[in-house]
C-alpha cells in the first residue's frame, strides 16, 4: 500500500495501516507491514505486526499477539495472552 490510501489510515503505533470502518485502541500495535480491515477490532496490548492480517469482524484483545504472516479473519477472537503465528507457505 501506498501512503496514500483513501479509507485507511498508519496507526500512530507502528504506523501499521486500519482500514477506517475498523478500530484499534491507541494502546494496541499495528507494526508498520501489517494492516486491520473491515469492523476488526484490536484492544488493550495486543499486538499485530509481521505481515501479519486482521480482517472481517475479528477481534484481538489483551496481551494477544498476531504475527509473522499470521490471518485472523471472519469472527475469529485471538485474546488474552494468546499469539497466533502465520509460517510461510510450501515453496516459500
Amino acid at each position: 500500500m501506498s501512503d496514500e490510501r483513501p479509507g485507511w489510515h498508519r496507526h500512530p503505533n507502528g504506523g501499521g495501516w486500519v482500514e477506517d470502518t475498523a478500530s484499534v485502541d491507541d494502546t494496541a500495535y499495528v507494526g508498520p507491514k501489517a494492516w486491520v480491515s473491515g469492523s476488526a477490532r484490536v484492544s488493550g496490548s495486543a499486538r499485530v505486526s509481521g505481515s501479519a492480517q486482521v480482517s472481517g469482524s475479528a477481534q484481538v484483545s489483551g496481551t494477544a499477539e498476531v504475527y509473522g504472516n499470521a490471518r485472523v479473519f471472519g469472527a475469529a477472537w485471538v485474546f488474552g495472552a494468546a499469539w497466533a503465528l502465520g509460517c510461510p507457505g510450501p515453496g516459500t
